[in-house]
């Protein structure tokens, strides 16, 4: 069990960690940006720390958390969700610096964090795949990708980064007429500190039936929790996401047998890329 974690988060998700701390006997040390000093979760945690910065830029700076963690004697960085906590060249900081970074691998955040790997990930084993490029597209790729799918009744594609999630850099296109402002967007919005893997690339995909429209469809997602050790299970329940703005969930409705069949399909991937998993290489 750690002596002492830095929570490197703000608001809800900082707040939250430190309870979780709190109830398991372990000391708590918060980061606030000049701008959040009356933040809830600087209050409740046992130490809080500021950071020589305001809004959420402050909590994208990796250097100076890990010196407050070393400072404060922090043994472990639990880095919430958003911010830093996709970061794979940070979290491979937090390795070399001593500091147990809670979460994936940097190999794990590497290989996920990449849209084009982890298709091909989930391509090896076994995953049914929507038709979608291999790797990152150029504007005449996506154009020739967009016309076949076009020609074989589809409504649209999706382009995206490769890196990062959300829904950022993500856009609906159903016309060679929208394609060029889509893909230039893509490319601005893939451009992030929050992840490393971001390089302006983006790949291509087949949209769903409806997905370029308004139609309320939802998405099921599955938590999977993996072991050091190499244990990897799914968790008894499943999050049931509606589409928002961010078109970050467009599939149609699922049936149990595709429920059941989608939470096989993760496992299987997650136990892929166990703790001793190579995930080098493009």
């Amino acid at each position: 069990m750690f002596q002492r974690v830095l929570v490197a988060n703000r608001g809800e998700i900082a707040l939250r960690l430190v309870r979780a701390l709190q109830e398991l006997g372990v000391a708590s040390v918060a980061v606030y940006a000049q701008d959040d000093a009356q933040a809830p979760h600087v209050a409740a945690a046992d130490v809080a720390v500021p950071l020589q910065a305001s809004g959420p830029a402050a909590y994208l700076d990796g250097a100076q958390l890990l010196r407050i963690a070393h400072a404060q004697g922090c043994d472990a960085l639990h880095p919430g969700y958003g911010f830093l906590s996709e970061n794979a060249a940070f979290a491979l900081a937090c390795a070399e610096a001593g500091v147990r970074f809670i979460g994936p691998t940097p190999a794990q955040l590497a290989l996920l964090g990449d849209k084009a790997r982890a298709r091909a990930l989930a391509q090896e084993c076994g995953v049914p795949l929507m038709p979608g490029s291999a790797e990152a597209v150029t504007l005449d790729e996506a154009r020739a990708f967009l016309a076949a799918q076009l020609a074989e009744g589809a409504s649209g594609i999706m382009v995206k980064a490769v890196g990062g999630g959300g829904g950022r850099g993500m856009r609906a296109v159903c016309s060679a007429a929208e394609l060029p402002a889509a893909y230039a967007r893509c490319r601005s919005e893939a451009s992030t500190p929050c992840d490393s893997s971001s390089s302006g690339a983006v790949a291509a995909k087949r949209a769903c039936t409806s997905a370029a429209t308004n139609a309320t469809k939802s998405s099921v997602r599955f938590g999977i929790v993996s072991s050091s050790s190499g244990g990897c299970g799914s968790s008894p329940g499943q999050a049931v996401c509606r589409v928002g703005r961010s078109r970050s969930s467009r599939v149609p409705e699922v049936t149990t047998h595709s429920r059941s069949r989608s939470r096989a399909d993760a496992k299987s991937v997650c136990q892929a890329i166990g703790p001793d998993a190579d995930c080098s290489g493009s």
